[in-house]
């Protein structure tokens, strides 16, 4: 339950929350308050973390750097730490495993597991120890079953993969977070449905590139300022990156598109909001904002108050209201 000034501020408790609650009988307690949180995210919706484990897997569903790269943007954005967690690494061949390598040469922290063997389980264990952790990722990659395995205890449901699709079902609903004792150390994780779209809507475009670390040694050295990588000339990244086969670098613009349209959109919407507002100066010099009318409903409605202030026999005309 919760306090009605919570209510009252709009205030939604997320998994995660340090609350306070005031008990109101042996087995029940309302919420009367809801601690400031150093973070939030609404994929999953979940509070006060410390790392997000994103959880892909190496084959059904098949491993997929542009979902990887969106997750560790979007992650990196709310300046939270990323864990690359690649689950069903008995399924894993050489080549990929060298592809997804790339990740570690360029300072991320990657972990093969195997849900069904237990291989790296013990590794991201101690990655997680004194920590809270979520695990995100796309359905079907194996986070709950990694979790069943870190604590054999919690019996989280698992669910089976689309053999048509190549996908997984979604088996979780809701995010849980569970306590594990590990090394005589407690530490929290938490499940999460699995998602793979991404709105990347809180990133600045001129920003984006700052979220591809091996990028960063060359942005300030972009003759232009506020550079994005695209067409610019002299631009510094594109001359010390092999732009037409490094895949981050093709999924950093398939990002920039997407942000820019993004962009496009809010300024549109902006200025629509703008030209439909005219702003009035009161006899106080205060300004006031007053929603322009369409003009067919302007004339009507000029009318219409004019008719009822003549009726109160005060004032002849609404342009002689002292504003």
């Amino acid at each position: 339950m919760l306090r009605e000034k919570i209510k009252k501020a709009s205030i939604i408790p997320k998994v995660g929350d340090i609350v306070e609650i005031e008990k109101t009988s042996n087995k029940t307690g309302v919420i009367i308050d809801v601690k400031p949180r150093k973070n939030e995210l609404s994929k999953p919706n979940i509070a006060n973390i410390d790392q997000v484990v994103i959880v892909l897997s190496s084959y059904k569903p098949d491993f997929n750097s542009l979902i990887l790269d969106k997750f560790l943007v979007f992650y990196q954005s709310y300046n939270i730490d990323c864990i690359i967690c690649i689950n069903k690494s008995d399924l894993l061949d050489n080549s990929l495993k060298e592809f997804i390598n790339y990740y570690s040469n360029i300072g991320y922290k990657l972990i093969y597991t195997s849900a069904k063997t237990g291989d790296g389980i013990d590794d991201l264990k101690q990655e997680l120890l004194e920590k809270v952790s979520v695990l995100a990722g796309v359905s079907g990659a194996g986070k709950s079953s990694i979790i069943n395995r870190i604590d054999s205890n919690l019996k989280l449901k698992v669910g089976d993969v689309s053999e048509n699709l190549g996908i997984g079902k979604h088996t979780t609903r809701y995010v849980s977070l569970q306590m594990i004792r590990y090394k005589n150390k407690n530490c929290f994780i938490a499940d999460s449905p699995g998602f793979s779209f991404i709105e990347l809507n809180n990133i600045e475009s001129k920003k984006l590139s700052y979220y591809f670390r091996e990028f960063i040694p060359f942005i300030n050295k972009c003759e232009m300022k506020d550079c994005l990588h695209l067409h610019e000339d002299n631009c510094f990244l594109k001359k010390n990156i092999d732009i037409e086969n490094n895949h981050r670098y093709l999924n950093y613009l398939k990002f920039l598109n997407e942000i820019l349209e993004i962009e496009k959109i809010k300024k549109t919407k902006s200025s629509k909001i703008e030209n439909n507002i005219k702003i009035f100066k009161k006899s106080d010099g205060k300004n006031i904002k007053i929603i322009k009318l369409p003009e067919e409903l302007r004339d009507k409605s000029r009318k219409f108050i004019n008719q009822n202030l003549k009726k109160l026999e005060k004032i002849n005309s609404i342009d002689d209201i002292d504003l």
